[in-house]
């Protein structure tokens, strides 16, 4: 079973620069294989539905796909202590609440039958957090 922990982030924003209402995003969260307990971690960013940025936990390093994102590259590469911050994040309390929530679930995650509703909230159009809760009645 692989499992996922993950929180999306989603920001509409107007630009002063720009004309127009644009999008930003951060996903992060975790995997955890229960087979073979290996953990993937993961963080990125996007802007307006595209890649902007994203960590590589196992180099210690940002991404950038996108010419405009090379200066921030840049300057988060040399915040050397929030990375390794981030990196023991996805290394140890990322996994540990993602198991903790599994243990706790488990029962009503191998039920068979109906699939579980899926409701998705979120606060208001210029600050949101996307937060998407599943249940199943018994």
């Amino acid at each position: 079973i692989l499992l996922i922990m993950a929180e999306i982030l989603q920001i509409s924003f107007l630009c002063s620069c720009l004309s127009g209402v644009h999008v930003f995003q951060l996903m992060y969260g975790c995997e955890w294989d229960e087979e073979t307990e290996e953990v993937k971690g993961y963080r990125q960013y996007g802007y307006d539905g595209e890649d902007f940025i994203a960590l590589d936990l196992k180099k210690g390093l940002w991404i950038a796909p996108k010419p405009q994102a090379v200066i921030t590259k840049h300057k988060w590469d040399h915040e050397r202590a929030n990375t390794e911050y981030l990196k023991n994040y996805f290394a140890t309390e990322c996994p540990e609440w993602l198991k903790k929530y599994y243990n706790s679930g488990r029962s009503s995650l191998m039920r068979k039958g109906k699939s579980p509703d899926l409701v998705c909230v979120s606060k208001n159009i210029f600050y949101s957090l996307l937060q998407c809760l599943s249940s199943r009645s018994p």
